[in-house]
């Protein structure tokens, strides 16, 4: 019993630091199309995160060391919410991760640049049992580099800034809304602009329905 409230107090503390995203990249919501299947195109797209972990995002006090940080992501998470949502979007039959760029391909670079103050802020904010307000900001770059045919066409470029909350009026929201709540709706707002910029652009839909030509029967003729 001890070890079980144990347990579930230091889960409610790690997840109940709140976080803040700035909005940098607007909220977007992108309605589903409805396109016949011959319309449709044929997506592909690879990923790459980079992860920056600062060198002085480490502190050691009173012979303990912090290290690594929370604001992290793996190319299966991003590769799994890309997937989802261009998936979702109605422009595509298909959406493949492959590294070689096909007809219609979308290679994503995203860089997760964690706060330096992450590893002395956190200790901080638990040295002063969250009575007193501390903060600090991550952020993270998504580029986007669309290639037709083989050849890269377009490149499209957004940052956003998420900061991180630990006071103890806020430990209850933090576990609505925290670091991994953050990546997410960041992803999506991403993606979601991303192709709207793309329709915009012309990019999208990747083929084009044509409308059939009227026939004028010649005069005289009747149907």
């Amino acid at each position: 019993m001890k070890a079980g409230l144990v347990m579930a107090l230091g889960v409610f503390l790690l997840s109940g630091c709140a976080s803040i995203v700035k909005h940098d990249i607007p909220v977007t919501e992108c309605q589903p199309v409805s396109l016949s299947t011959e319309a449709r195109g044929e997506m592909t797209y690879s990923v790459e995160v980079h992860n920056n972990l600062p060198g002085s995002a480490s502190v050691s006090m009173h012979g303990v060391t912090l290290s690594g940080s929370e604001w992290t992501a793996t190319e299966s998470e991003i590769s799994r919410g890309i997937k989802r949502h261009f998936s979702e979007t109605g422009y595509f039959n298909t959406v493949k991760e492959v590294r070689d760029p096909g007809d219609f391909h979308i290679r994503f670079d995203v860089t997760m640049n964690p706060s330096p103050n992450e590893s002395s802020g956190s200790y901080l904010a638990g040295f002063t049992l969250f009575l007193l307000p501390v903060w600090y900001s991550h952020n993270c770059e998504w580029a986007a580099t669309l290639y037709e045919n083989g050849q890269k066409a377009e490149s499209f470029f957004s940052r956003e800034e998420v900061t991180q909350v630990w006071w103890l009026p806020l430990l209850p929201v933090g576990l609505f809304k925290n670091l991994a709540t953050a990546e997410k709706e960041v992803a999506k707002n991403y993606i979601n602009s991303l192709v709207l910029e793309l329709k915009g652009k012309g990019y999208l839909p990747v083929r084009k329905e044509t409308t059939p030509k009227a026939v004028v029967a010649a005069p005289g003729v009747s149907g």
